[in-house]
């Protein structure tokens, strides 16, 4: 009985033992770049890891002629890289983009000889017709990035678009871009690494700018292919979509990460 009644005690010290290692764990802190990727705001995360799969709610891409290549850390496969006029990602018309406030994050790169054009980046709209669409462009010859955005609420043109020069910037590096569209202060905002190049306010007399559409959303490709509008030629990365207008300091997580 003495021994049964030993055995037991060290058994019991040994858990016990254990269960203060255990509690002595550190516990693995959550970066702020996970938090924000939990947040409900989150409508779609392509890290682009070998695939254009979305993270979060599966609008899964389909990828035309974009190479798997490396990051801006130097990590394989884990970007997408076009060098065809051909290159596009395809994402499911349902991505909910409506009439709610919303952000778009990535980064991009070009060749150091790419040819003077303009070259679609990010597209969502159906052919070439005026309203609800959002189209996002590099133009080489003038080192510039454009968002054309225009609802067809009001016969206006560019009521929601912005333009910025990358002076200063060269996006044969890598370069993170975050566009915003807010409807509490009706402007559209564009940040270049982590920092405001351009707040422009609406155009529209009143009422929101809407990009809801039936159009797939695309990298690298436009329906409206007039003035010279090209596919996209370069890499890009960490494509991040969300329903809110993001701030400051979460743009600045997002430049970091």
């Amino acid at each position: 009985m003495k021994k049964i009644y030993t055995v037991l005690v060290c058994v019991s010290l040994l858990i016990g033992a254990c269960s203060k290692d255990e509690e002595n764990l550190p516990v693995k802190e959550v970066t702020p770049f996970e938090n924000l990727l939990k947040d409900n705001n989150l409508i779609a995360y392509y890290p682009f890891n070998g695939s254009a799969n979305d993270n979060k709610n599966s609008y899964d891409g389909i990828v035309k002629d974009f190479d798997a290549t490396q990051d801006r850390k130097g990590n394989n496969s884990s970007a997408y890289k076009s060098t065809t006029t051909s290159a596009e990602i395809s994402f499911p018309a349902a991505i909910p983009f409506k009439n709610e406030s919303f952000s778009m994050s990535f980064w991009f790169k070009v060749p150091t000889n790419l040819h003077d054009a303009t070259f679609t980046i990010l597209s969502k709209r159906e052919a070439c017709r005026k309203g609800d669409f959002i189209q996002v462009a590099y133009k080489k010859g003038s080192n510039e990035l454009t968002v054309e955005m225009r609802s067809d609420n009001v016969m206006t043109d560019l009521n929601g678009s912005a333009t910025t020069d990358l002076e200063n910037v060269s996006p044969t590096k890598w370069t993170h871009v975050v566009i915003v569209k807010d409807n509490s202060t009706r402007k559209t905002t564009i940040y270049i690494n982590g920092k405001e190049k351009v707040s422009t306010p609406w155009s529209l007399p009143d009422g929101i700018v809407s990009i809801d559409n039936t159009a797939k959303f695309k990298v690298g490709h436009s329906p409206c292919v007039i003035s010279g509008l090209n596919n996209f030629i370069g890499s890009i990365d960490e494509l991040i979509l969300l329903k809110k207008a993001l701030t400051p300091q979460e743009i600045s997580v997002l430049k970091n990460q």
